[in-house]
């Protein structure tokens, strides 16, 4: 074999986590190669879902594609649920997950298809930086040393030796880099046993409002059904072992149930069915070396919530900015140890938020409307949705008060409309590849503090950028006093909050992330 060809960064898997991770690293300058085996990109969506977290991601990155994924999906307020006893009585709890009360831009969820989210993200990034996919590629040896080294398997017949700085494992649950380097996966089992299957039907008379989601429990069965901005409609159905009998022809099982939640709905074009057991895992580390785990090829669980693409996202958002500040020498290689410990605590969170919607609906021993209602009284459930859409997930430290309501350092900066001579966004400042020092209603400070921020803006600028802001009193900046400093990360997570007086803080924060 030649000499092998050498590439910064190999991404290994071009659906959803390494198409985001391609574009985030490509926004940075840095153009990474990525492949994937198949020949050609899936005409079928597994996931469906787009939440709040992920379409503020899209937003703060670039509102145009923002709104390429807003103008497309469907914007479901969240989801009815329908119960069925023993009786057949039918009764529902209207709204029973509401994502209108997400305190964020976005208080929806949204249906989207897989395949056109992923298709979106490359359009997206071969358009602005001439990154494309590379199909029909397959990784077929992975050899884990300080330059991994690869053999990659063409579609043509092809054998190709290739090394690079970075190698990024995105190529899903039964992902061949983690398996190659027998990289140990955690499992909690499979949910019972329970069987699920997909059926992406167009249904015919559903009598019920389509902008919301339906979940429908029985004794023995549960079924959602969502509609996609394809036309189809999208059917889940989860049954225990026992009651899903393979030798079933799949739509006549799915109107069987349907027909029991809703009278006279009929099955018109069929386009996709699937079947699969769901299980719980969870890497035992997301980096070995300079290889690491994004996506689904670092958890698994079930996709009760629709989370897992929207997590396989946020993962490599939060790993994207991290390796490009690191490859171009902007900041010391130690930031990249903090990509596993923020983003693992988040996979488990991920996987905690799928096992109770699992529980509570998905596995047809629901304790009923009276049940549901108990739990949204007790505000369990409204907790649940703010976990489902990523808005409430964080990366405080343990020593911070998780159940503050003070912004504080890991936290998620909400997309504050700011008053700074006329009316503009928190994104409008921090679309740009650098972290972003917040200087906050403080224009009557002094020369010792101009020269302070001065010293700071010549030291720092190859990463930070320095914006002077007033914000209202009634805005949600419960911590910005007059005269805060707020330093903001790339991925819009802040990095640290001090008073004017403490601006040194910021210098010594902003001297542990840079490079040299």
């Amino acid at each position: 074999m030649n000499t092998p060809n050498h590439t910064s960064v190999l991404i290994v898997g071009g659906g959803a986590a390494g198409s985001m991770l391609a574009m985030e690293l490509a926004r940075f300058g840095i153009k990474p190669r990525i492949i994937d085996k198949l020949a050609n990109p899936l005409n079928f969506s597994k996931a469906i879902t787009i939440h709040a977290r992920t379409l503020e991601i899209f937003d703060r990155i670039d509102s145009e594609l923002a709104r390429k994924f807003l103008s497309r999906g469907i914007h479901s307020p969240g989801y009815v649920i329908h119960y069925l006893d023993d009786k057949y009585n039918r009764s529902e709890v209207r709204p029973g997950l509401d994502f209108r009360e997400l305190d964020c831009q976005y208080p929806f969820l949204m249906t989207h298809g897989q395949n056109e989210t992923e298709a979106t993200l490359r359009d997206y990034m071969s358009d602005k930086f001439n990154v494309q996919v590379e199909w029909g590629v397959k990784c077929s040896y992975v050899r884990n040393e300080q330059k991994p080294y690869c053999i990659l398997h063409h579609i043509d017949g092809k054998e190709e030796a290739v090394t690079c700085d970075y190698l990024i494992a995105c190529d899903g649950v039964n992902s061949t880099v983690r398996n190659k380097l027998q990289l140990e996966m955690e499992s909690d089992g499979n949910y019972l046993g329970a069987v699920l299957q997909n059926l992406d039907v167009k249904l015919l008379n559903f009598p019920d409002h389509e902008e919301w989601m339906h979940y429908c429990v029985g004794e023995g069965h549960f079924l959602m059904v969502a509609k996609l901005p394809s036309g189809f409609t999208r059917l889940l159905l989860s049954q225990p072992p026992e009651l899903a009998q393979s030798n079933e022809i799949p739509e006549e099982i799915f109107h069987e149930i349907i027909s029991k939640h809703f009278d006279n709905v009929g099955f018109g074009e069929i386009h996709w069915h699937s079947r699969w057991q769901s299980e719980i895992k969870l890497a035992k580390s997301y980096k070995h070396g300079n290889i690491f785990l994004s996506g689904d090829a670092a958890h698994t669980h079930s996709t009760a919530g629709g989370q897992g693409l929207n997590c396989c996202i946020q993962d490599s958002y939060n790993l994207g900015w991290k390796l490009a500040m690191v490859i171009k020498g902007k900041a010391k290689k130690s930031l990249l140890e903090t990509y596993e410990t923020e983003r693992k605590p988040i996979g488990h969170q991920v996987i905690t938020a799928a096992t109770d919607i699992h529980t509570l609906f998905m596995t047809g021993k629901s304790d009923g409307p009276d049940g549901l209602v108990r739990l949204q009284k007790e505000g369990f459930i409204s907790k649940l949705v703010g976990k489902v859409s990523g808005i409430s997930y964080n990366y405080r430290s343990r020593n911070e008060n998780k159940n503050s309501k003070k912004l504080a350092k890991g936290d998620r900066l909400p997309n504050l409309r700011i008053e700074n001579g006329y009316i503009k966004t928190i994104y409008e400042y921090t679309r740009h590849q650098k972290y972003t020092l917040f200087f906050i209603n403080a224009r009557e400070k002094g020369e010792e503090h101009n020269n302070l921020l001065q010293d700071l803006s010549s030291k720092f600028s190859a990463i930070l950028k320095i914006v002077q802001i007033d914000i209202p009193d009634d805005t949600q900046f419960i911590s910005c006093q007059m005269g805060a400093l707020l330093l903001l990360r790339p991925d819009g997570y802040i990095e640290h909050i001090t008073s004017l007086n403490n601006i040194t803080e910021i210098k010594a924060c902003l001297s542990e992330i840079r490079s040299g």
